[in-house]
């Protein structure tokens, strides 16, 4: 919770560290995989983040919103095909994403 908070009041680093030192602990945490690659990305370090997307998804392919923030990560490097690989996984696990992401779809 604190790395969130971090993350949105801009303080993206030490958010970033709150969440390596809780992967010490819990290496395959999804939830922590998807808040730190979050983090990296709003520091625009977006090809680690899409490293981080990807190791969450490798314990779980379940979370839409991961392969959204995939997405996201993926547009910002000009990967627009890899993109909308994973926009497309995004709403073929929760179809409302596509309405609430609409403007990602005009991207790809």
């Amino acid at each position: 919770q604190l790395g969130i908070l971090y993350a949105r009041g801009g303080k993206a680093e030490e958010a970033i560290q709150l969440y390596e030192k809780g992967l010490e602990f819990a290496p395959t945490s999804t939830l922590l995989l998807n808040n730190y690659a979050n983090a990296l990305a709003q520091q625009g370090r977006h090809q680690k983040a899409i490293e981080i997307y990807k190791r969450s998804l490798d314990h779980s392919t379940d979370d839409p919103e991961v392969y959204m923030n995939l997405c996201k990560a993926q547009l910002a490097l000009g990967r627009s095909e890899q993109a909308a690989l994973s926009y497309e996984k995004a709403v073929q696990r929760d179809p409302s994403l596509r309405d609430a992401y609409s403007h990602l779809q005009k991207q790809l």
